[in-house]
């Protein structure tokens, strides 16, 4: 009779000590995690834009957000404006600079890209990017989207 009692008694420290180990590897595992990676390549961006101006190109200025439209037929089915110094063009998808109108432009990666562009109205663009990326969507404004690129990445000659 005694062999009874101990058959039960054995089988629940067994299963008590099994809902032990299967709690504890239930409470230690990683916490469920939702991860979103946005890769943005630029070293797979076209050649930048071969753009021939014989002369200063035309400008429209819009004063609201500081940005002149190059509206001049040297820059073909591009769109290009003047912000903070810089030329931009917009061609294909991706972003060029220059520091002058006759180039060289270098591929810039979207971050660097002044949320201004955005607001010029979509009737001046010929290829219209839609919304800007990240954080300017957002509305944050560091100096880099008021004012240009300050810690845009250097070139080859060292220059922003």
């Amino acid at each position: 009779m005694k062999r009874r009692c101990i058959v039960p008694r054995a089988t629940a420290v067994v299963s008590s000590f099994a809902a032990a180990i299967l709690a504890g590897v239930l409470l230690s595992s990683a916490p469920a995690r939702a991860d979103l990676n946005v890769h943005v390549d630029i070293r797979n961006a076209p050649p930048p834009p071969h753009i021939v101006f014989h002369a200063r190109p035309h400008e429209v200025f819009y004063p609201g957000q500081r940005v002149y439209v190059v509206d001049d037929p040297g820059v073909g089915d591009s769109d290009c404006f003047r912000y903070g110094g810089y030329y931009w063009v917009f061609r294909e998808g991706y972003w060029y600079r220059s520091a002058r109108w006759r180039g060289p432009f270098m591929v810039v990666h979207p971050r660097y890209v002044p949320q201004a562009f955005y607001r010029v109205p979509a009737t001046r663009w010929k290829h219209h990017p839609g919304n800007p990326p990240g954080p300017a969507r957002r509305g944050r404004q560091g100096p880099d989207r008021r004012d240009g690129p300050r810690d845009a990445p250097l070139n080859d000659r060292g220059r922003r």
